[in-house]
């Protein structure tokens, strides 16, 4: 039996109503109580929307887009508040289920269960794009394993591009040799994962017409080649046929960095797929599907899908301020030819900031989205802004806070807490010795977000009773089938092994489950 060390919820009601008149002081006892047991809502977000839901992107960027100077983290409550409680107004046509039966035994665990690719999907199926260079590690497993705990998987594929321009055996690595990957190997059977082998390709195709659509690209034709082609500017050959294509290999010994190949990667993969790309700090909270499409009344392209990107950490200084840490954009369009071309053009210089004010300058920035922090990453606020009225849920001060067990500035974290204290709140006392960070839970996670942003920490592990800790123990027990996700479905794919906590630095009292 697992020993889960979250409790779950507290009712958080007047972070979710601002206009709440309740006003309670946080003292000592009342902090404690914030962390005491109760149990755990794993169903909090309640049915997943439906496949053709679409997300209403002026409703949510004209609630959650205050990119102003003197704007502080108060905003980013704002919107985490209107993203959490008014899925009724930024989600086109959501329909609801009826109230799922419980299963026999466990009073936590509705009828629904987790789809798989091999179900049928009611529209488009978008595809998911991450970038890994080496053996693969727990935040590998953290990123496959959130993506599966949250995201529809009938109308999902998942693609992991392994760097094989860095070494050329990555992909047969990784699939038959990664110690820990092997755990994956029966997702990968069924479709629920893809490995694919990154090579930078010799030639990309442009559509045909994005030379009319891109006029601040200089095209000077040249005379023919021996093969019939005609170079037209610096890295586009046109081909007998008419068809254009860029050739990027010439400058790609520019590219140095593991950062700078990502940054290329996802404009490459996205170009020629289409689709939605995360980098693999990103931790996926909510299904991203209701943003992965748009609404076609009447339905004319049902692939097409819209483009957007997040804005740059803490507020934008100009509009071309993008962060592509989650990047969704529509396939061979004539915005990702300009945007490879201009990457290209640029000495293979793909930063979302440099591309964001070539867009700026060239008057193209419109056509690219940016969603306000608080969509991606809520924590970023916090630590960047000036701390201005609310904190989120929780109030973190540092990146490093979610993997601690005990967090730098405790009285901070559960600071937004509005409403009356929990029923057992007078039981704890501030003079005990342990107090069981237990209400930790994920609903209680930056609710409202789509995903968390980790930025990096590679070489933490979580700390017992941190939030990594909840949050993985909650996927352990959703894949062992002891408990629902946040959509209230049970997982009914391959077995999959839990977290290898021995590798985390735990001794062998943490490690009882």
């Amino acid at each position: 039996m697992i020993e889960y060390l979250q409790t779950g919820a507290i009712n958080l009601p007047s972070f979710f109503q601002p206009n709440s008149k309740a006003e309670v002081v946080p003292t000592a006892d009342f902090l404690y109580a914030l962390n005491g047991s109760s149990v755990a809502a794993d169903d909090y977000l309640g049915s997943r929307p439906d496949s053709h839901i679409v997300a209403d992107f002026e409703k949510i960027m004209s609630n959650c887009g205050d990119f102003h100077e003197d704007s502080g983290v108060s905003d980013i409550v704002e919107c985490l508040n209107y993203l959490a409680t008014r899925k009724d107004d930024y989600f086109t046509s959501e329909t609801t289920s009826p109230t799922p039966s419980r299963l026999e035994g466990n009073p936590r665990l509705s009828s629904k269960v987790s789809q798989s690719p091999e179900d049928a999907c009611n529209g488009p199926i978008r595809t998911y794009h991450t970038y890994w260079a080496g053996h693969a590690t727990w935040r590998v497993e953290l990123f496959i394993k959130a993506y599966l705990y949250s995201q529809n998987l009938a109308c999902s594929r998942l693609w992991v591009w392994l760097d094989a321009d860095v070494d050329p055996s990555a992909l047969k690595t990784m699939l038959y040799h990664d110690p820990l990957f092997q755990r994956f190997r029966p997702l990968l059977d069924e479709g629920y994962i893809t490995l694919k082998e990154w090579k930078l390709p010799f030639r990309i195709p442009l559509p045909r017409l994005s030379k009319a659509l891109d006029p601040h690209t200089l095209y000077r034709p040249s005379n023919p080649t021996v093969t019939g082609e005609v170079p037209v500017a610096d890295g586009v050959m046109q081909d007998a046929s008419g068809m254009l294509w860029l050739l990027p290999q010439p400058l790609y010994k520019h590219v140095a960095t593991p950062t700078q190949v990502s940054d290329l990667v996802r404009f490459v993969v996205l170009h020629l797929h289409g689709g939605v790309y995360l980098d693999m700090d990103v931790l996926l909270l909510r299904d991203l599907r209701p943003l992965l499409l748009l609404p076609q009344s009447p339905p004319t392209d049902p692939d097409a899908q819209p483009a957007w990107a997040e804005q740059w950490v803490e507020h934008a200084h100009d509009p071309g301020d993008y962060n592509t840490a989650v990047l969704s954009l529509p396939a061979n369009s004539s915005l990702t030819s300009y945007l490879l071309r201009g990457g290209l053009r640029m000495g293979m210089n793909f930063h979302p900031r440099v591309l964001g004010r070539m867009m700026w300058k060239d008057g193209r920035n419109g056509e690219l989205g940016m969603f306000h922090n608080a969509v991606f990453d809520p924590l970023v606020t916090n630590l960047r802004r000036r701390g201005t009225g609310k904190c989120t849920v929780p109030c973190h001060k540092n990146f490093e806070s979610a993997f601690m067990g005990n967090v730098e500035e405790p009285g901070f974290e559960w600071s937004n807490y509005e409403g009356p204290p929990p029923e057992h709140a007078a039981r704890l006392h501030a003079g005990e010795e342990e107090v069981a960070t237990t209400n930790r839970t994920m609903e209680n996670f930056f609710r409202g977000a789509f995903a968390y942003h980790i930025h990096n920490q590679w070489q933490k592990f979580p700390e017992k009773n941190s939030w990594m800790d909840v949050i993985t123990r909650t996927q352990d027990g959703f894949f062992s089938g002891e408990r629902t996700n946040a959509y209230g479905e049970v997982w009914r794919g391959p077995a999959l092994e839990a977290y290898d906590r021995s590798t985390w630095g735990w001794n062998s009292g943490e490690l009882r489950t």
